[in-house]
């Protein structure tokens, strides 16, 4: 089974503020449960979100690299993660 974690000790886990922690649940970002009015989030789903924010992050400033070598337009967001899919799909799982 999972640890299961209040917003603050998650908050702290990841060392953001606890409402990062609660915006993202609120907006899907993040899977939680809220139980008497309070989140409960896995640690499992923290370890997932960080680990994909880091692929998006570096994925995205590869990007940027590429268009302000080549004086490039920016793309729109929806692209970008087209691409970023597109990419997940043809590596190979760890």
């Amino acid at each position: 089974m999972s640890e299961i974690m209040t917003a603050q000790q998650a908050a702290a886990y990841l060392q953001l503020a606890p409402e990062t922690i609660r915006r993202y649940a609120r907006r899907g970002r993040l899977p939680a449960a809220r139980i008497g009015g309070h989140y409960r989030i896995r640690k499992a789903d923290l370890d997932a979100l960080f680990g994909e924010e880091r692929v998006v992050d570096s994925f995205m400033a590869e990007q940027a690299q590429e268009r302000m070598a080549t004086g490039g337009p920016s793309i729109p967001l929806e692209q970008v993660m087209a691409r970023l899919r597109a990419r997940r799909a043809q590596s190979p799982p760890h």
